[in-house]
């Protein structure tokens, strides 16, 4: 790997200049040297620090070349090296630009061979301000080799050591070279980075043989006071202050959200990973942020930057103040309040032991969680005042969450929801999609001024759903009432009538007056006819009105004799075998509607008892073997408004 990263180190080189160039400026630099410090000074080679920050090799050399503070423009990052007795040699690190060493570290740095002497990094790693330039050198031994690191914090003038040197000023920051390379971490989660070296020769020592050196305010360097993160140890990936923004557009039946999602300057880390709950399996990633990856991770839909802040790689983390609006999806699940848990970048834990459920439960503790839109499944079967309580929770919710601007829009449309579930619970539909129209013209006002994108298109997709799903109920109208006529004084009854677009609120009208009514269903109801509605002759108006309007009315008729008669009728008696009878009547209503003929003179039986199981109501026409009645054989007789039929054991007998 070292070798690798050497080889490619002078390829950065050698591509970012001819050859001929390359040389020249490697001889200029070891002229300067020479003359500054003797012919024992020898330069190694250089880094053009414009070129290595926009280098997008898979293992770009250095592993992180930054210059926020725009320090380093024009630079080449030198090494260099002194034949030394007393050691091998000694390094020399510098800048040189426009033909002169802007700065160097002196010929103080010990280190053995002068061919694995390199740039490791320039960013700030201890946030004060600063660009750290980090050079690396390697040391190899009889089995394994150390690597060491040496940081100097440029201000745009000179550069201070603030690794800490040993006696003979080797760097104490020291980490196996045939392991890793050193890491940088933050275990505080502060903004400022720990240095993170391997010092386990098997996987049995993972435990305790990381090293962890921290900056003390003057230097970086092992202390053991300090807390010493293990390989399985998480760190924080929460110090971030993220702004989510959600919109969402139906094409035909399909919903695409797009999000904006801005790492706020107050945050500490970059963003390197979002991850939202799916509450719906069908879910198309039409876009994510380049060099990201998505995936899904148990319950959640994941996007992350895979690229280390260090290890060599180029990342592409939403920086700080800066956002990302690429992440779009699409799917048929209408819009729903999800949470979002976004994550900071920190180095992962090095435990390959470490289970998929560690790394889940990371993610729900150590982020910064946020709701926002997304694709939820349609509950099935379909119930509308389950929905209806949905859309309730989702407007509570989007006040609470800031996406409805004022507690007046926020009470406008909790009361018109609540009126429409009430409507529904009246099975009035046609008046619960009148206030469901009147919440879709409301949103599309409020949309300027007191709805984010987020309630926006919570409430107008959900209600437009809920609308499609609610059948538009058929006009108020009555098609017959039963019965329809009787004589005077025939006492209460119950009037069934039969229609469309009946309502829990429709009430039947009887002569101008109401009446009490049972809701049987959208097309029937009972109601109550008092004794004294009908104790003299005449036509009396029937009609039904549903709270807003009146249905069409149809004529209930009270006469002192039928139009035309209604007459009993003995289909025929079976001999039951055991000294018993059974006989069959139906009947024969000459009139065009319904009569009403209570048991009692006009409608009884002798012998008694008079009530024997007959009809009350009789529909026109000609209706056979309507009821049946036990008897032991003797003249059994049905009166029925003045005619007579006769049942014995004489009858004609049933086939």
């Amino acid at each position: 790997m070292k070798i690798l990263k050497f080889i490619l180190f002078l390829f950065i080189g050698i591509s970012s200049y001819p050859q001929n160039n390359r040389e020249l400026i490697l001889e200029n630099i070891d002229e300067k040297l020479k003359a500054k410090y003797g012919n024992e000074v020898n330069a190694l080679n250089f880094v053009n620090i414009d070129d290595a920050a926009i280098k997008s090799l898979n293992y770009p050399i250095p592993d992180k070349v930054v210059d926020y503070h725009n320090v380093l423009s024009g630079m080449f990052a030198f090494t260099a090296f002194k034949n030394d007795s007393t050691v091998s040699t000694k390094g020399l690190f510098g800048l040189f630009k426009d033909g002169n060493i802007i700065w160097d570290s002196d010929t103080t740095i010990n280190c053995i061979d002068v061919n694995a002497l390199y740039l490791n990094s320039t960013f700030d790693i201890n946030n004060d301000g600063k660009i750290e330039i980090m050079y690396q050198t390697e040391e190899w031994g009889a089995q394994v080799g150390t690597n060491r690191l040496y940081i100097y914090s440029w201000d745009g003038i000179s550069g201070q050591l603030i690794s800490k040197l040993d006696s003979i000023g080797i760097s104490e920051i020291a980490s196996l070279t045939n392991i890793a390379n050193f890491d940088f971490i933050d275990v505080n989660g502060d903004g400022i980075y720990e240095i993170t070296g391997l010092w386990y020769l098997s996987d049995e020592d993972k435990d305790e043989k990381i090293v962890t050196y921290y900056w003390n305010g003057i230097n970086y360097s092992f202390d053991s006071t300090r807390f010493q993160p293990r390989p399985i140890d998480f760190f924080p990936q929460n110090k971030i202050d993220v702004e989510i923004k959600a919109s969402v557009i139906r094409i035909d039946s399909v919903f695409r959200y797009n999000y904006m999602i801005t790492n706020n300057p107050n945050s500490i880390q970059e963003i390197n990973g979002v991850y939202f709950k799916k509450l719906i399996k069908s879910i198309n990633v039409e876009n994510y942020p380049y060099g990201w990856e998505y995936y899904e991770f148990f319950d959640l839909l994941a996007f992350q930057d895979f690229n280390s802040l260090t290890i060599k790689y180029k990342n592409y983390h939403i920086r700080i103040g800066e956002s990302d609006s690429s992440i779009q999806l699409s799917s048929f699940g209408l819009p729903s309040i999800v949470s979002l848990y976004a994550q900071g970048y920190n180095q992962e834990p090095l435990d390959s032991t470490l289970t998929m459920d560690d790394y889940y439960n990371n993610i729900l503790i150590n982020s910064f969680n946020r709701f926002t839109l997304g694709p939820k499944k349609i509950d099935s079967p379909f119930v509308p005042i389950n929905f209806i309580d949905t859309l309730i929770t989702y407007s509570t919710k989007s006040s609470e969450l800031g996406w409805i601007i004022n507690q007046s829009t926020a009470n406008k449309y909790d009361s018109l929801f609540n009126l429409a579930k009430t409507q529904l619970q009246q099975n009035n539909n046609n008046a619960a999609r009148t206030t469901l129209q009147t919440v879709l013209q409301e949103v599309d006002i409020d949309s300027t001024d007191n709805l984010t994108s987020e309630a926006y298109a919570l409430i107008k997709y959900n209600t437009e759903y809920l609308l499609s799903k609610l059948s538009e109920q058929s006009v108020l109208d009555i098609s017959s009432i039963n019965p329809a006529m009787s004589l005077v004084n025939p006492g209460a009854f119950t009037m069934a009538v039969k229609g469309t677009g009946f309502t829990t609120n429709s009430v039947v009208y009887f002569n101008g007056n109401a009446r009490a009514t049972t809701f049987v269903s959208d097309s029937t109801l009972n109601a109550q006819i008092l004794s004294t509605d009908v104790n003299a002759a005449g036509n009396y108006p029937v009609w039904v009105n549903d709270g807003t309007t009146n249905s069409d009315t149809l004529v209930y008729k009270v006469v002192s004799t039928l139009p035309q008669p209604v007459r009993p009728v003995l289909e025929c008696v079976r001999n039951n075998g055991d000294g018993t009878y059974t006989a069959f009547f139906g009947y024969k209503n000459d009139n065009s509607v319904s009569v009403y003929i209570p048991v009692g003179n006009k409608n009884k039986f002798t012998p008694t008892p008079q009530d024997r199981g007959q009809p009350r109501v009789f529909e026109p026409g000609r209706h056979y073997k309507v009821f049946t009645v036990n008897f032991n054989g003797s003249n059994l007789v049905w009166t029925l408004n003045g005619r007579t039929s006769t049942a014995s054991s004489n009858s004609a007998p049933c086939n």
